[in-house]
């Protein structure tokens, strides 16, 4: 990746997931000729190794489209489902994951054989309260979870499976089958990334009923709180009363802060006005100073044209007047 260049790698474990990684620094100029490292998309040129190394060693290649074109056989199949490091650990502590909600909506829609276009497809997630959005080549999702937030998810962040081409694939394959009773095996029964769906829509079923001793025994829980917050209720209500005089200084102190921060205000009010009133007049000063320094220099203008004209009038009198004089007596200039 970068011949004549010094190279360092550190291989670490470190991170969410604890995966084996390497990060490589490279020393920016080049031993033999001194020259900067650079080269344009070198994310794309650095896959590509990488990518014939993992070939060369029998290994699966990461998937992505261009990957998926070049190298059909070698690339390992994407997952169903996507789910983000976080979404995997509130999953396994049993947290609520709203995509996964979003998931079994969609699943349970996709397991009935009769919905086999997209009209039905978004009636049947309408009636959840889902709100299907069709935009060039993706599909997105819009409901309020059971936390009551508003989510929106597009597809493809959810999965191969809830893809637009896959579902769109799906419907116009059951549009397509003459009667339900066909005995052919692939038009009799959803395909198998459906059965898929169906394995996993179950699987949260089972999770989510393991989940209600621990729910209820939560609920007990409460109740022995509320039971408890109950006995203590009187205590704090005498000591309330206990505290009820200093509660009463303490409001009548922050009465009286607030009245003097109320006046100080005022004053700083008042302040501001007469700064305002006082750029105002020197505002007014200093246009008047540019106003008369303008009549002095129209004055000084006229009295330069004056002192001009009278040395031209003296300059042509000696030429036309005296000149003749001297010039009569005998003198010449």
């Amino acid at each position: 990746m970068a011949p004549d260049h010094q190279v360092a790698v550190y291989t670490h474990l470190d991170g969410t997931g604890h995966k084996l990684h390497n990060h490589i620094i490279v020393n920016m100029p080049s031993l033999t000729t001194g020259k900067k490292y650079h080269h344009q998309n070198d994310f794309k040129r650095l896959a590509k190794f990488n990518d014939e190394i993992a070939m060369a060693h029998g290994l699966s290649i990461i998937s992505n489209n261009l990957n998926r074109r070049l190298y059909p056989h070698k690339i390992a199949p994407e997952p169903p489902e996507k789910r983000t490091i976080a979404e995997r650990n509130i999953a396994r502590k049993g947290g609520y994951v709203w995509k996964d909600d979003l998931r079994a909506h969609i699943d349970k829609v996709m397991l009935d054989t009769s919905v086999d276009s997209y009209k039905t497809f978004s009636e049947h997630l309408a009636k959840s309260g889902i709100i299907t959005h069709e935009r060039g080549k993706s599909l997105s999702f819009e409901f309020l979870d059971a936390e009551n937030k508003h989510r929106r998810a597009r597809g493809k962040s959810l999965g191969t499976d809830y893809e637009k081409e896959q579902i769109f694939h799906e419907l116009e394959r059951r549009s397509q089958q003459p009667n339900q009773s066909v005995t052919n095996s692939r038009a009799s029964s959803p395909s198998r990334a459906f059965e898929q769906r169906k394995q996993q829509a179950e699987q949260r079923e089972r999770i989510a009923k393991s989940r209600e001793p621990a729910i209820t025994q939560s609920g007990q829980s409460i109740d022995r709180l509320t039971v408890a917050t109950g006995r203590d209720t009187r205590y704090i209500s005498s000591t309330a009363k206990e505290f009820s005089p200093h509660v009463q200084r303490t409001k009548h102190q922050t009465r009286d802060l607030g009245t003097r921060i109320k006046r100080f205000g005022g004053q700083i009010s008042n302040f501001s006005n007469a700064i305002s009133a006082i750029a105002g007049k020197i505002g007014r000063y200093l246009n008047q100073l540019q106003a008369q320094k303008q009549q002095e220099q129209a004055l000084f203008n006229q009295l330069q044209d004056k002192l001009d004209q009278s040395r031209q009038n003296k300059e042509d009198r000696d030429d036309n007047g005296y000149y003749h004089t001297y010039q009569n007596r005998g003198f010449h200039r």
